[in-house]
């Protein structure tokens, strides 16, 4: 099954967005999907008096953006041909929408699957755990986001963090994350960060155990619960001494998301930024019959 059929790759031309790109080339060599590149180009603003001026310049401005959009496609494949099995088909465009609404907009119109981008990593509030860019997206964007840290190497996904409140859906979409990274042949270790102070019951665990125990079931799972007030210090402390190939959080509207967000003050570890962070919500990914 080909789960993943076309990453979109925002575009800004720096040096991260050109990371991005090599590690989406690697990505979807693996995974035989597309990528589509998009860069976000506002138009021209300007007094309505000479509207004929400003449109010659938005238009100007446009062909110099699609020139050197596609003088980065062609650089990209440059650097990684020799590295990929086979080469991975790559479009591009340039919208004048703004950053928000053209990854919406082209994730609707060109049927993305998943959105990678990368991250300068720690400054306040968000940015300490997703960074600027990818900050903005998260709650905002449906499709799934995949946060690649500044300086990560491709890797294949071989040991999966799952983080999860132990709920049902959870199940559900790990079984069907397993077969979309399938040619990875991943291990799930599913991770839950219990607030010592206000104890869960123990059926959840329970639960996910017995149903990876079931007979013919493909997965190998792990599950592990630590204790911690702030959901976010429970998880990059255990990445500290546990490391994995990607982290995943998939953001229902419940109260154990919430506490991820409410948090004030994120340790500013290394652990934060070291691994791809992977953003599901609760209907990304949904398991097809």
């Amino acid at each position: 099954m080909n789960a993943v059929k076309k990453i979109l790759v925002p575009v800004d031309f720096s040096d991260l967005a050109a990371a991005s790109y090599h590690y989406a080339l690697h990505l979807a060599d693996e995974l035989s999907a597309a990528i589509h590149l998009l860069y976000s180009k506002p138009s021209v603003r300007g007094a309505t008096t000479h509207p004929e001026i400003f449109q010659e310049m938005n238009g100007e401005l446009f062909r110099r953006a699609e020139e050197r959009l596609e003088l980065f496609r062609e650089e990209g494949i440059a650097v990684t041909r020799a590295d990929l099995k086979n080469l991975p088909t790559v479009t591009r465009a340039v919208s004048i929408l703004n950053f928000k609404d053209s990854i919406r907009q082209e994730s609707e119109e060109h049927k993305v699957d998943l959105i990678l981008i990368g991250t300068h990593g720690i400054h306040d509030n968000w940015d300490r755990l997703f960074g600027t860019n990818a900050a903005s997206l998260v709650g905002k964007i449906e499709t799934p986001i995949l946060i690649i840290p500044n300086g990560a190497e491709f890797q294949p996904f071989k040991s999966i963090c799952f983080a999860t409140d132990f709920g049902d859906h959870d199940i559900k979409k790990a079984t069907y994350l397993h077969k979309v990274f399938y040619p990875f042949l991943p291990r799930m270790y599913f991770l839950h960060v219990q607030n010592p102070g206000a104890p869960e019951p123990p059926e959840g665990i329970d639960f996910f155990r017995h149903a990876y125990e079931r007979p013919r079931q493909v997965m190998e799972a792990t599950f592990t619960v630590v204790n911690n007030e702030d959901v976010t210090d429970g998880i990059f402390g255990y990445l500290q001494t546990q490391p994995h190939d990607l982290l995943v959080m998939v953001k229902p509207n419940r109260g154990w998301w919430s506490r991820l967000l409410s948090h004030s003050e994120t340790r500013e570890t290394a652990g934060i930024t070291n691994i791809p962070l992977l953003i599901l919500g609760e209907r990304d990914w949904e398991i097809q019959d």
